[in-house]
């Protein structure tokens, strides 16, 4: 016997009642940490979104569905405007540096699929706009999503991501499954660092603190870091002020030798850790010029057999391809985030003109390729 669901949506709730009606919802969901008032809310009150939706689903007198859209207009190619709804996202790139993962509605887990599906409709039927962004998902989700609707797809971003599941590791250590050579690199490491220290960050205080060396290295590092605006700093001094307490963030630094440290920045939900960023002082990177060092990857090693005796079932790198990810999982799937359009005159084209341009770098990928055979 089929459900009968009702939806309806709200324009700039208050915070105070998304939060009620959300945190009591997430006591019956199984979705992930991002889920999760402290990141939604956090969220919310760091960018305040000028206009957002907040979409509900109920079963008779149960709430079943909850999510927040955010109205954005976005202009490319100086022509094409767009305008936009964003699922858990502003759609302003520098507002959306904090990167949400595993993005969905909010869902009962005794209702998941059926109210995922309505909803998503209901929204198309129901609410203005050209281009619908959800993600970053699995991208499995995505597609089921695109089966059931006249909307046209178009992807944004794709990455691979990479999970320890601690269930499918031996009982006694995860790494017989690593390969050899990444098992040598590892254990090469940990002689260059026999004396290493894993601590635990106690407070929100300590916290913040950790995060201003972290924000000073990754500033060092990538020219064009979140530490350098102003709302991610926000975003995750609020994060770790109050998560640390609950015990929803974990910030772990591992000192390796006496000028070698890493910051490993974790996320925690359900027995799942997710690994959020990290920071390492790389100036120091290396003993006395010794490159065969890899403190990176000898800090991973240590904070997951940390979290594994502990009892957690997974450690999750997340979307991104990088080696040291792919040498420690034994799970991989695809991320995706993508635009569900209206098919308008210039979206069509705009997708059109872009499937062309994919097919002629193809084209002249493989001349060149012909050319070079002898």
């Amino acid at each position: 016997m089929s459900r009968a669901y009702q939806f309806s949506y709200a324009i700039n709730s208050s915070l105070e009642d998304i939060a009620i009606k959300w945190q009591s919802l997430a006591l019956r969901s199984e979705q992930a940490f991002f889920l999760q008032w402290h990141w939604i809310g956090n969220w919310l009150t760091t960018f305040q979104p000028a206009r957002y939706y907040v979409v509900e689903a109920t079963c008779g007198p149960d709430l079943v569905g909850l999510a927040v859209l955010v109205e954005h207009i976005e202009w490319r190619h100086g022509f094409i405007r767009a305008r936009q709804l964003c699922l858990h996202r502003t759609g302003i790139a520098k507002n959306d540096e904090i990167w949400i993962e595993y993005n969905d509605f909010l869902l009962d887990k005794s209702h998941e699929q059926a109210v995922r599906s309505q909803m998503f409709r209901y929204i198309c039927d129901n609410l203005a706009f050209d281009e619908l962004v959800f993600g970053a998902t699995d991208n499995r989700l995505i597609a089921d999503l695109a089966q059931n609707c006249k909307l046209m797809r178009a992807d944004i971003w794709q990455a691979k991501a990479y999970c320890v599941k601690f269930h499918d590791a031996p009982s006694d250590s995860f790494d017989s499954y690593l390969s050899a050579n990444s098992r040598y690199q590892i254990k090469r490491s940990l002689k260059i660092y026999p004396n290493y220290q894993l601590q635990v960050a106690n407070d929100g205080v300590e916290a913040v603190q950790w995060l201003d060396d972290i924000a000073q290295l990754h500033r060092q590092r990538w020219p064009k870091s979140g530490f350098l605006i102003a709302e991610f700093r926000e975003f995750h001094n609020r994060m770790l002020s109050k998560g640390i307490a609950d015990g929803n963030v974990q910030l772990i630094k591992i000192t390796l030798d006496a000028t070698t440290r890493v910051y490993l920045y974790n996320f925690i939900h359900a027995g799942k850790v997710y690994f959020y960023l990290s920071a390492i002082a790389e100036q120091d990177c290396s003993i006395a010029g010794n490159n065969k060092a890899k403190p990176g990857l000898a800090a991973h090693y240590l904070v997951i057999e940390h979290y594994k005796k502990q009892g957690y079932m997974s450690y999750d790198f997340m979307g991104g391809d990088a080696r040291y990810k792919s040498s420690f999982a034994n799970e991989i799937s695809e991320l995706c985030i993508a635009k569900f359009q209206r098919p308008l005159l210039l979206l069509r084209l705009e997708q059109w003109l872009k499937q062309l341009k994919q097919q002629l770098y193809k084209w002249r990928h493989k001349s060149k390729s012909v050319e070079t055979l002898p």
